[in-house]
Parts: structure tokens; sequence; C-alpha cells
């Protein structure tokens, strides 16, 4: 990045943030055996090394000449940030401690992966961004605008998955990881192990939430945001389809909040006969907390929220 930047927030930042904390929620792993405890060798794919040094406030590329603190770190992840998005995605990872994740490497030297849980095949991913194809995919076949993609990445709730799919993170009230569910052109699945609760987002996070809008899939959630221009005071959540016992209880509890007693629930599911039904349902959990909604149809005459984007309109 190069920054000669000093005010009192960056210098906080510098002090606070742990690099390998940031190359964790990046998907790195940690090579115990060939770190020291000066130098701490993270990997991701066989030819992928930075090395955090510095008491954990540095890191270098030994297979390059980059190197840095925390805010230039950021920016090598993800070169199409700039120095006040840095900051903010900073802001979100201050004084968080790293896990030291470790691969898990056996006899031949290959990576083994069939046995891990859903957290660590979570945090073994990449965090969304241009590069990766889960982006691609989402901003290009998918119309969905960088604001919208951005967002998801600060808050954890949205990973680029294998062979180009992207992963959302389902938890529960508790925010407890919980599922995982993998969307790509021509793939849909939950990830083996899973409990389907709520994949949650926030377009801003400059307000406090006094709207939440549930639709079915996570793509309907980040296109509702992109319809709605990135309102501050939503919280969208989707369902994924069915409502067991485990999306009735993380429903019930989201409607429990304080905040709806002077808020607005909005339903935004598909225009088709399948997802009147299943708004329904979704309105039966409502009232059985005393909480009044509205149904949101897809502006347009559209099927589905989707299709909004997609079709380049503007909703006023």
């Amino acid at each position: 990045m190069g920054h000669m930047v000093h005010d009192e927030e960056v210098d906080l930042l510098r002090r606070s943030v742990s690099c390998a904390a940031i190359l964790e929620r990046a998907g790195w792993l940690l090579d115990v055996q060939s770190s020291t405890r000066r130098a701490l060798k993270y990997r991701r794919g066989p030819a992928e090394i930075l090395i955090v040094s510095h008491e954990d406030k540095g890191w270098w590329n030994p297979l390059a000449s980059e190197k840095g603190d925390c805010f230039d770190l950021v920016q090598y992840l993800d070169p199409g940030l700039n120095f006040g998005q840095v900051r903010k995605t900073l802001r979100q990872i201050a004084d968080v401690s790293p896990t030291h994740h470790r691969m898990d490497i056996d006899q031949h030297g290959r990576s083994r992966a069939g046995n891990l849980s859903l957290v660590d095949r979570w945090t073994r991913r990449r965090v969304l961004m241009p590069s990766t194809e889960a982006w691609i995919y989402l901003a290009g076949e998918r119309c969905l605008a960088e604001t919208i993609l951005r967002a998801p990445s600060t808050q954890d709730c949205m990973r680029a998955g294998g062979f180009g799919s992207a992963w959302f993170v389902h938890r529960d009230h508790a925010g407890r990881l919980t599922g995982i569910e993998a969307r790509a052109p021509d793939y849909r699945d939950v990830l083996r192990g899973s409990e389907k609760t709520l994949f949650r987002f926030r377009s801003r996070l400059d307000a406090d939430v006094t709207r939440i809008a549930v639709t079915e899939a996570p793509i309907d959630a980040l296109s509702l945001a992109a319809i709605e221009e990135g309102r501050g005071d939503t919280l969208y959540v989707s369902t994924t389809g069915g409502m067991g016992p485990g999306m009735i209880a993380a429903l019930g509890a989201l409607f429990d909040e304080q905040v709806l007693a002077r808020g607005t629930l909005i339903i935004a599911t598909d225009a088709d006969a399948p997802d009147d039904h299943h708004a329904k349902r979704i309105d039966d959990v409502a009232v059985s907390r005393g909480v009044a909604s509205t149904r949101l149809l897809p502006p347009g005459g559209a099927n589905d929220c989707n299709d909004v984007p997609k079709s380049g309109r503007r909703v006023s």
C-alpha cells in the first residue's frame, strides 16, 4: 500500500490487529513444522506462503518482495480495496486473536480434510474477493454490485468455496455456526453435517436494525439489499427452503427481539404458489410471537428478487 498515514485510529489498529488472524479469515493455515516462535509460516495452496513476524504485527512474502503491516496485508490479499475500505475491514477484527488453525498433513505430505468440522471447513476457505471464482459468479451471472458483495466479507457470512461455488454460512441466534450452503452456476447444496438455521446479512452496519426482511435463499437476500440500495436499517435473512425445527426456532428467536416492537417484518419470498405457502409458514411463526408482517413480492412482475438486478432494471 505504501501508505504513511498517521492518526490515532490507524496507530491503534496497527497495534491491535493480528496479522495471523487476518490470514486465517482468508483461509490460510499455519504450517507448524516449518514455523518458529518469531516467524509463523502460513500457507494457502501449494505455492502460497506468507510469514507472520514482529510479534504478529508484521508479515513478509518469502517468494517475492511484499511485506508490511496489517494495512498492507489486507490490501495484498484484496488489491481492489482503497485505504478507507482497508481501515473499515480492520475495525471488524481489532483485538481478535488468531486460532492458529494448523495444516493437517499425512505421511505423504498431503492435506487431510475428510473429517473436518464445519467450522474448520469454513475457516479454511478464502474470504470473498474479486479474484475468486465465487465473486465472478455472483457479480457476473447474478449481477450483484460490488457494494453488496463487499459487505458480507466484513461480516464473515460468505466465503469462496470449492469449484467456483459461493458459501453462505448459517448461524443460530447465539452466532454459532450451524451450517454451510453452497451455490454455483450449476450446483446448489448444503454441506454434510449442516443444520439449516438462518443466513444473516446487513448491507451496512451504520444504523440500528428496525426492519427484518426474510427471503428464501441467500442470493435473494443479497438481491433484495441491492434493490433497496443497501438500507442500513434492515437485517436480511434467508431460510433456505423448508421450515424444519431448527429454522422455526431460529426465526422465533429472531422475532422475539425487542427491536421488532418498533420495527417491521418483511416476508420477501418468490412470486409463485409454493412460495405463497412458504410465506404463510413464516408468517405463522411471526404471529405466534405477536409480530405483524408484510408480504413483499419481487418488483416489476419478477418471479424472484435476483431477476431484478439480472434484468438491469432500477427500482425506485
